[in-house]
């Protein structure tokens, strides 16, 4: 099984390619890159922690914390979401663009995932949300 701290970076790490794309998006800090937002506090982060996504420019509101095994929206309470669990994940509409991704768990909850700022942010998102369920649902 691939880490999810290689979907992470490949789908959601700011930086340019050698041809001059860009790829990434704003508001995802690399841990394994020794980045990380100003709020952050280091020893409050779980050891499977492998990236933040700040959802609010320079606050830990709605912060996604990226793990090995689950997502963890901070200022949610039960915002721990397993990538095991998720049974089906809701591609986000274009028209009107939501402010979160929906999906179901297997255990027939609605679960949302709060995702502000833009197309580009939500598509991105989803993208490694598809990656890391599918690495979770491969045969070990």
């Amino acid at each position: 099984m691939a880490e999810i701290r290689f979907h992470a970076n490949r789908v959601l790490r700011r930086r340019v390619l050698a041809d001059g794309t860009r790829r990434g998006i704003d508001g995802y800090y690399s841990l394994q890159h020794h980045e990380q937002p100003s709020w952050w506090n280091a020893t409050d982060a779980d050891a499977s922690a492998v990236g933040v996504f700040e959802n609010v420019p320079g606050s830990a509101t709605d912060a996604i914390v990226i793990g090995n095994s689950a997502l963890t929206v901070r200022s949610r309470p039960g915002g721990e979401i397993p990538y095991a669990q998720i049974h089906e994940l809701t591609p986000p509409r274009k028209d009107p663009l939501p402010e979160g991704l929906t999906f179901k768990m297997k255990d027939g909850t609605v679960r949302e995932l709060p995702v502000h700022g833009g197309d580009g942010r939500i598509m991105a998102i989803y993208r490694f949300l598809l990656a890391a369920v599918g690495e979770f649902r491969r045969p070990p």
